[in-house]
């Protein structure tokens, strides 16, 4: 049996790349969604393109505290992102998203049991693994409204 830091390593993976008991991930769910179906704003809700971008920013900012790096978030929490422009730039916004997060899971991975249960930047964030677990449930919570705006924005009532 993987011990705790693998399966964590594995939950992150499965989430973002599929093999999971829920049978969703965002591999195929984002697979087919095209560059004006990741712009389309229904008021008063995020972008796909948006949701992508926030999940991508937290993983980023939680790989570099697992790391050491005490930097704190900014007050947009990482839905600050234009307009994606391109085919290209939602292909690139997708590929790091991917990239960014087999890299967390690798790095937690390799993360032993003591490591787990130390103080995530202090006491007042809890537990490397709270935080850790935090990343997986805050992509499915992501992931899950994803899937309804794809719904709604192929439903064809709101333009």
């Amino acid at each position: 049996m993987d011990n705790t830091a693998a399966q964590l390593s594995k939950f992150m993976l499965n989430a973002y790349l599929g093999k999971n008991w829920v049978e969703i991930d965002f591999k195929s769910v984002l697979a087919d969604i095209t560059l004006a179906e990741a712009n389309t704003k229904i008021p008063p809700l995020n972008t796909i393109a948006a949701i992508v971008y926030h999940l991508d920013y937290y993983v980023t900012i939680v790989l570099k505290r697992l790391k050491g790096d005490m930097l704190r978030s900014n007050a947009d929490n990482g839905f600050d992102i234009q307009t994606l422009s391109s085919v290209q730039a939602w292909r690139d916004l997708q590929e790091g998203f991917y990239m960014r997060a087999e890299r967390f899971a690798a790095f937690v991975g390799l993360l032993d049991e003591k490591r787990l249960t130390e103080d995530f930047l202090d006491q007042t964030y809890g537990q490397n693994i709270y935080n850790i677990q935090g990343i997986i449930e805050h992509a499915y919570y992501h992931l899950g409204q994803i899937v309804l705006l794809k719904k709604m924005i192929r439903s064809g009532l709101y333009h």
